[in-house]
Parts: C-alpha cells; structure tokens; sequence
C-alpha cells in the first residue's frame, strides 16, 4: 500500500513537471508551423506577382500596338493577336494557380475586362482605345497590391522583403509606364 501511494506520488509530480514543457512543445510547434504557412503564402503571392507582372506588361504593349495598328491598320495585326494570345495564357495561367481565394472575384473582373478590350479595340476610336486598355492595366495594379496583401508581402516585418515588394509592386510598374517602356 506504501508502494503505491508512492508510485501515484511520483506519477502526479511528474505530471505536474511534464504538462507545462508539453503545453509550451504544442505552442512552438503551433508557431512554427504558422511561420511555415505564412512563408508559403508570401511564395504563392511572389508567384502570382510574377504572372500578374507578365500580364500588366503584355496588356500595356497590346495596348501600344493597338494604338500603332489605328495608325496604319495592317503592319501591326500579327503583333496584336500574338499579344492578346499571350494575355490570355497569362490570365489561364494566373486562373489555375490561383492559391489565394480573395484574388478569384479580383481576376475574374480583370478576365470580363480583357475579353471586352480585346474584342472591341478595332471599332474604337484612339482615345476610347487608350482608356480600356488604362482601366485593365489600373485593374491589373489594384490585384498585385490584392495579392500582396493577402499573401502578407505588404507587411513583411523583414525590412528587405517589404522593400523589395514595394520596388516590384509600386515604383517598376509607375517606372515603366511612365517612360512608355512596357
């Protein structure tokens, strides 16, 4: 009967010692693999950026071409279906990849834009032309900051990363535009 009494007596101190080191194990665990997820989030975001980048950069040189093409209708037809093929595989691209659910509805509106700028560029006029290319290209900007902030790129505490995403996501893409060197 004494052994027992000690047995439970040495059961219930280590118990008591082992709960608390197992409780703060689940919580680290619990950590890390919320680090894990938030890493692998932020790599699904740089991925979509970089598709999202091809995209942006495809709609402003169909745009360019266009605008040539309403110049001199036939030198540049070849160059503008090729471009509005590879605006189209960009968007099935970005379709099938998409991880972050906030972004669907975003890509879905940029998708009813394309198709209606690509379908309509040649009966519009040069300045109509010009602006529903802007509205997809200002659509294609807004779902790059979507995605930056979903995936949690934005608000990277890491210094580098928070900068980098700022030159890939603000200053390149204005850069670019600016200087018409899409």
């Amino acid at each position: 009967s004494s052994t027992l009494g000690m047995y439970r007596r040495f059961m219930l101190l280590f118990l008591i010692a082992v709960i608390p080191s197992l409780v703060l194990l689940a919580a680290g665990m619990h950590e890390r693999f919320s680090a894990i997820q938030r890493n692998q989030n932020e790599l699904d975001g740089i991925d979509q950026i970089r598709e999202v980048q091809k995209l942006f950069r495809n709609v402003a040189l169909h745009r360019r071409h266009t605008q040539m093409s309403i110049a001199s209708p036939e030198s540049e037809l070849d160059r503008i279906s090729e471009l509005g093929r590879n605006v189209d595989k960009t968007l099935e691209a970005l379709t099938s990849r998409m991880r972050l659910p906030e972004s669907s509805a975003a890509l879905s509106q940029i998708t009813r834009s394309w198709v209606d700028v690509k379908s309509t560029w040649k009966v519009r006029d040069a300045r109509a032309n010009h602006g529903a290319h802007r509205d997809v290209l200002f659509q294609i900007r807004s779902f790059s900051y979507l995605i930056g902030g979903v995936s949690g790129l934005l608000l990277d505490p890491d210094s580098d990363v928070y900068y980098a995403v700022d030159l890939g996501l603000n200053v390149a893409p204005a850069l670019r535009e600016s200087l018409g060197a899409t």
